[in-house]
């Protein structure tokens, strides 16, 4: 049989029905061992998968000492190739869409290949349009439920526990066929179309988790959800029903804290972490209903108390800093960060290394070339409702660290020195604030890929061209006449910085510069 799919051997009445296989593309049908790969990637949770789509169990192979998932599912499909059974890839993608039904390939796979998730298209001509032009939007929406007249029973258990249970509903008249399986869980589809019926049945079995899927409702598992701490700490939740209720995802989160946390006898609060920001989500429904789908991430936190910062609120948040900036620190040889305390620190000293500049002896000469930068991050005693401070405590020639060298701009606010201005991270601030993705925006400062030296205004233009004036936007402003000159522009370059205006290409120089520098008070 052609891996392109096509008419089974031995003819449309041959073996398999009359059952047309999909007419996968190489590029898709590479797509499809991908995914298998990723989501199979056991020898028990491929075979148990082989056994579902009936696959002969006298050619399985064994997984291999050493082998990856992706060459297990490469050998399979070399023995599908060769005909073992028939219709194969229908099959193959129709039973992981049955479990797996918003995993984002399998997805775009149904759309392009399958009517409606069901009965494939014969194959088509040769001259057709090639598979995938049509339905592309349609491959990003969530996935449509396929026809359900009876309810699911969902349990979580392991496969003993499974085979008692199954025989047990049997005993009660149910008639349990599983719809799928995980190492974990597993959904049997039973006889009865009233939830509450089923609820009076299982009732008697209070020694097992298990939920009630209503016809028509989807029924499907999240091979990956990644979950993020109060403190956080990152874990990654594999084979989750859809139908877990929100709260569940919360108390098996807070389960793997088993030390505890700070604040852990309030309630939980769980947000979902999309394209659009966080959103709320409601701790009694399912993922199914709160339109979860493959890849989502989530954040668990506790409910936060109004007026002051909480004490436990701020416990929760200090605890959070210092596992993000060790773990960032952990995973560069080349950054180091010292607390002032063991437990719960609130200031940290920090060191790394990146090609940047330092103060010339002289203003006007050239700025030496440094590496090693040391600063500060304070957490002040309202944090987190209030950003962290930084401060540059090595010499640096930057336009938006105040300077550090002897100068006029030093002499009039002393206490701003080292302050580092953070852009939009501090115009933008959240009390969730990602320290790690803190750290790399000042390392990104110092290498002058994160740097700004002007902006345009909204209500001043140039005269001779009508286009909008530049304001300076800076805290050195010899450190900013400089970079924004061309020598400086040269050595920016020279060590991987980025150019001074990227979104300002092609616009006149003689535009020129405004300059205003931001006003700081004694309390920065």
């Amino acid at each position: 049989m052609s891996r392109m799919g096509g008419e089974p051997p031995g003819g449309s009445q041959g073996g398999g029905g009359g059952e047309w296989d999909i007419p996968l593309t190489p590029e898709d049908l590479s797509l499809l061992e991908g995914a298998l790969a990723n989501i199979y990637n056991t020898e028990e949770r491929a075979t148990t998968f082989l056994g579902q789509i009936r696959y002969p169990r006298e050619v399985v192979p064994t997984w291999r000492d050493g082998s990856t998932p992706i060459e297990y599912w490469r050998r399979i499909f070399e023995d599908l190739d060769r005909g073992v059974m028939t219709a194969p890839y229908r099959r193959l993608l129709a039973t992981a869409l049955r479990v797996y039904a918003s995993q984002p390939n399998l997805m775009d796979l149904q759309h392009r290949y399958l009517d409606a998730g069901q009965t494939p298209a014969p194959p088509p001509a040769a001259d057709a349009q090639p598979a995938g032009t049509q339905q592309a939007a349609a491959s990003q929406q969530p996935p449509v439920p396929a026809p359900q007249e009876n309810c699911h029973l969902v349990a979580w258990l392991n496969a003993a526990e499974r085979t008692a249970l199954e025989a047990w509903l049997t005993e009660q008249g149910l008639d349990p066929r599983a719809e799928w399986i995980t190492p974990t869980s597993v959904s049997f589809q039973v006889n009865q179309a009233n939830p509450h019926d089923v609820d009076r049945v299982m009732s008697g079995r209070p020694d097992i988790n298990w939920t009630v899927v209503a016809p028509g409702v989807p029924d499907y598992v999240l091979r990956y959800l990644a979950v993020q701490g109060p403190d956080g700490r990152s874990f990654q939740f594999n084979d989750v029903p859809s139908a877990t209720p929100v709260r569940s995802v919360a108390g098996e989160l807070v389960d793997q804290y088993t030390g505890g946390l700070p604040g852990d006898d309030q309630p939980t609060v769980v947000e979902h972490i999309g394209p659009e920001g966080p959103r709320r989500m409601n701790p009694d429904s399912t993922l199914a209903e709160e339109g979860i789908t493959e890849g989502a991430r989530f954040r668990v936190g506790f409910e936060r108390r109004a007026a002051a910062v909480n004490p436990l609120d701020r416990r929760d948040a200090l605890f959070r800093v210092r596992n993000q900036l060790l773990a960032y620190a952990r995973s560069r040889p080349e950054f180091t960060v010292v607390p002032n305390s063991p437990a719960l620190p609130t200031e940290y000293d920090i060191e790394f290394t990146q090609p940047s500049f330092g103060p010339p002896e002289v203003p006007g000469e050239r700025p030496p070339d440094i590496s090693v930068h040391q600063l500060s991050i304070v957490l002040p005693p309202d944090f987190p409702i209030v950003a962290p401070r930084v401060r540059w405590l090595s010499d640096v020639y930057h336009p938006n660290v105040w300077p550090t060298y002897e100068s006029k701009a030093l002499r009039d606010r002393p206490y701003a020195r080292g302050l580092v201005c953070l852009g939009t991270l501090a115009e933008s601030y959240q009390p969730s604030l990602d320290f790690g993705e803190l750290c790399a925006t000042l390392v990104d400062i110092a290498g002058y890929r994160n740097y700004s030296v002007a902006v345009l205004t909204d209500d001043a233009v140039d005269n001779a061209t009508g286009q909008p004036m530049l304001r300076g936007d800076y805290y050195d402003e010899n450190a900013a006449e400089w970079a924004f000159s061309a020598r400086g522009q040269e050595r920016i370059s020279l060590i991987g910085g980025a150019p001074v205006f990227r979104a300002l290409a092609g616009r006149p120089a003689r535009l020129g510069l405004e300059i205003q520098q931001d006003v700081i008070g004694p309390d920065a």
